[in-house]
């Protein structure tokens, strides 16, 4: 058994921060794979801190393990995204394809090769929304998902009808049509949905609806408007 500076130190490394917040700061970006993400947050509080209810804990005990439930893929990577903007392990919308589909979400790949005028409905995490000066008012999106990126072209009043909180909903379902231009290809929008309100449903005060991992992802795009 090791005391508190010895788990500090193997778990921050030489110079690095060792304080409760910044604990969960590190650990929670360590890399990837993540598989010890909540072991390490456990062993350092642990170390840490004095709480009678921890004083009868063994790390020895095999016990320790039932403390917490082991994460998911799906919450490693949404801890990935919510620490450094992205994973090497995997895309949010991989994990969310099953109901995407059952609502008649194509994929991004499969739904920009559609031909001219071919209605498509998308979704994907915004990546960038802006409003150039010289665009006559209009809005241009960049959404990606598990199989690639399309660009959107959102006139003012399919902007203006969609709610504050969908214009600026960090996960977008997109109806809308292609438009081809030689090699160019944009999704002209004609209604915009925030995808963690069509993933819940109504709720009503008998039966709320849980959020799903995707309410915890932050608004990462970078915005012009």
């Amino acid at each position: 058994m090791t005391d508190g500076r010895d788990t500090k130190a193997a778990a921050f490394g030489p110079g690095k921060a060792s304080d409760g917040r910044s604990a969960g700061r590190v650990l929670l970006g360590h890399g990837s794979g993540g598989k010890l993400y909540r072991d390490l947050v456990r062993d350092v509080f642990v170390a840490e801190f004095t709480n009678p209810l921890l004083d009868r804990l063994d790390d020895e005990d095999d016990g320790d393990a039932a403390l917490l439930p082991p994460t998911t893929r799906q919450e490693e990577v949404i801890a990935d995204y919510r620490t450094g903007g992205l994973s090497l392990a995997a895309h949010p919308l991989e994990f969310e394809r099953d109901w995407l589909e059952s609502i008649g979400v194509a994929p991004v790949a499969e739904a920009v090769a559609a031909p001219e005028g071919r209605r498509v409905k998308i979704a994907g995490i915004v990546l960038t929304r802006q409003r150039p000066a010289t665009a006559k008012g209009l809005f241009f999106l960049t959404i990606e998902d598990e199989t690639g990126a399309a660009n959107l072209v959102v006139y003012p009043d399919v902007w203006e009808a969609a709610a504050p909180s969908v214009r600026r909903a960090a996960v977008l379902v997109v109806h809308g049509r292609i438009q081809r231009r030689g090699a160019v290809v944009h999704v002209l929008a004609t209604q915009l949905e925030a995808a963690v309100a069509a993933r819940t449903g109504p709720a009503s005060e008998s039966v709320p609806c849980p959020a799903p991992p995707l309410a915890s992802l932050p608004r990462m795009s970078r915005d012009f408007c």
